[in-house]
């Protein structure tokens, strides 16, 4: 019985042993291809890499991540659209498990907020957040597609629900304060933008954004005393800020004829930031508009002398000189060059993902990170 057996054995192998080589042979030849693709990657070698990629799905279309690595490399060669058919065709797949699907909906979905698909992206992060709960940066992502879609119910009850998660309370007041913003944009429900910013600052009562908001709220409907309350706030705790306020706090003062008051938070901010020669630059122009020209003089003689911005404070300090008894020629001279800086402006890049803006966003348009977008100097503009 015992001979028998191993005789069936021996006859089985002798019958599979073609199939076997055959598969040893193609777990040879695939091997290879993926890894040496890995390798060049991480040379440098993209094209190269690309190739061998390539190489590696054709013969084995179950390696999912030599799928999304040649996705990345199409993207990144700018074939953006070859790239977006890969990952969608692996999204129709029925064999793939959670860890495999989350993966292709990531890189679907970055390479949709990349290009500004924000229609397309919108059901990708859906699933992504169906797939893991735990990944709040979908939630977030979601959230602000939802918003630029004006899906205001989808916006709170997701925002509702990440609350109720392990969050930062300060981003919290963020998502609340830009989703009052976004709904006071629509004019569809304005009193539903106030709510949201007074929730914004039960999360945190010195939130930036939601003060100006609210402040902006306030002035549109002729409460100017309380919109001056909230920018006074901002500039209290966060005085770097001023840039922000500069306008709408001197507007505010102006409709109310409140101009004192205006030299006042100039000074009371140029003893917290000394070395911003801004401030002094709009303390000066205030006594200006006074006629007061001696004493704006004097406030620009305060000012720093180094720096760029700090020029712009030296030259206006000339020009208030030469308007006081000096040439007329180098007056026009002077206001000229004044004029061609003023009309420059700050640029800023998102260090996340690179995208440029000419106004300050607290929270990036294009990959929706927060607090990412810092000042590029200053470019002039055309």
């Amino acid at each position: 019985m015992t001979g028998l057996i191993i005789i069936l054995v021996i006859v089985l192998f002798i019958a599979l042993y073609p199939v076997i080589r055959d598969a040893l042979k193609r777990r040879k030849i695939l091997m290879p291809a993926y890894t040496e693709g890995l390798t060049l990657l991480l040379e440098g070698k993209k094209e190269l890499a690309l190739e061998k990629f390539k190489q590696a799905v054709t013969q084995d279309s179950e390696n999912i991540d030599a799928y999304l690595r040649l996705a990345e490399l199409y993207f990144d060669s700018g074939a953006i659209e070859r790239a977006i058919k890969i990952l969608e065709t692996l999204t129709l797949r029925r064999t793939l498990d959670k860890s495999q699907e989350k993966k292709i909906y990531q890189s679907l979905g970055q390479i949709y907020l990349k290009t500004e698909r924000f229609a397309k992206a919108l059901p990708i992060f859906e699933e992504l957040v169906r797939i893991d709960e735990k990944d709040l940066t979908n939630f977030e992502i979601l959230l602000r597609l939802y918003q630029k879609t004006e899906r205001w119910d989808e916006s709170e009850r997701l925002l509702k629900k990440l609350a109720s998660k392990p969050k930062d309370k300060k981003h919290l007041s963020y998502y609340y304060a830009e989703l009052g913003k976004a709904v006071l944009a629509s004019q569809k429900d304005v009193q539903r933008a106030l709510d949201y910013y007074k929730i914004a600052l039960r999360y945190d009562s010195t939130s930036v954004p939601a003060l100006i908001y609210q402040g902006d709220y306030y002035y549109a409907n002729g409460e100017i005393e309380k919109a001056i309350e909230n920018w006074k706030t901002v500039l209290n705790h966060n005085p770097q800020h001023f840039p922000l306020i500069q306008k709408r706090l001197e507007t505010a003062y102006y409709d109310l004829g409140m101009y004192e008051e205006v030299i006042e938070v100039y000074e009371n901010l140029i003893k917290k930031l000394p070395e911003d020669p801004n401030l002094y630059i709009a303390l000066a122009k205030i006594y200006e508009k006074k006629e007061d020209l001696k004493q704006a003089t004097a406030v620009l003689a305060r000012a720093p002398v180094k720096g760029l911005n700090t020029l712009l404070a030296q030259m206006n300090l000339v020009l208030l000189e030469l308007k006081q008894g000096a040439v007329k020629k180098s007056e026009w001279v002077l206001q000229q060059l004044i004029q061609q800086l003023d009309t420059q402006t700050e640029n800023y890049r998102c260090r996340n993902c690179g995208y440029l803006s000419k106004q300050f966003e607290w929270q990036c348009p294009r990959c929706f990170a927060w607090e990412t977008m810092k000042k590029q100097g200053i470019v002039a503009t055309d």
